[in-house]
């Protein structure tokens, strides 16, 4: 009786830990129909994604070009680059990759999470005034367009310039929400200097998971 007692109570978590698990682990393929929705959604989850994005700039049939900006592409008027392309039937589909409040940090974190896809291809950038203060973007504006999952995949790179991390993780250590957040601010240290090799570890098996999810 216990033991039927304990298994009612614990084989559905059983159950639900073993299908996470096989969700993680199994590969998804992304269909193609799903790119010409994704292309002009400026889903906050695409932008803040890799898989989608590499799986549109691989394809050929149609060409996706990835069009970085900001609040200018939620305007789709009659000069707007997707309804152009549409009507006038060009060779590409434009793939439009931000929203209000994206300035250069976040395009800067997107634009690595895209990796060797964007090889040797076309890119469109809308470069918004806005973005030249000196204080660069905000906490609020930053935190709703941050992604773990390309900080992960920056910090795990170690083939990145030196300089250039070093500038990154002090800009990071800028943000409040970084330093509140206990993995992120190890990633980050207040030293200055790189994660040393136990975190970097860490991190490569956390990045594991965020890429399955």
């Amino acid at each position: 009786m216990l033991l039927k007692k304990f298994l009612i109570a614990v084989l559905p978590l059983v159950l639900a830990v073993v299908f996470l698990g096989v969700c993680l682990l199994v590969p998804f393929e992304i269909p193609k129909d799903a790119l010409p929705w994704a292309a002009t959604s400026l889903s906050t989850s695409i932008f803040k994604g890799a898989a989608i994005k590499q799986k549109a700039l691989q394809n050929q049939d149609p060409i996706y070009i990835p069009f970085f900006g900001s609040s200018e592409l939620r305007r789709f008027d009659a000069m707007h680059p997707a309804v152009l392309a549409k009507k006038y039937k060009r060779d590409y589909r434009p793939f439009l990759l931000g929203t209000a409040g994206t300035q250069s940090i976040s395009h800067f974190l997107s634009l690595h999470s895209m990796g060797a896809s964007l090889e040797g291809k076309r890119a469109i950038f809308i470069i918004s005034p806005q973005w030249f203060t000196e204080e660069g973007a905000g906490e609020g504006a930053f935190e709703k367009l941050f992604s773990p999952l390309q900080a992960y995949d920056y910090i795990c790179d170690t083939n990145t310039n030196a300089e250039e991390r070093a500038y990154f993780a002090k800009r990071m250590r800028s943000f409040e929400f970084v330093r509140d957040d206990a993995r992120l601010s190890l990633l980050f240290p207040a030293s200055g200097e790189e994660p040393d090799a136990y975190e970097l570890r860490r991190a490569e098996n956390h990045l594991k998971i965020l890429r399955a999810e």
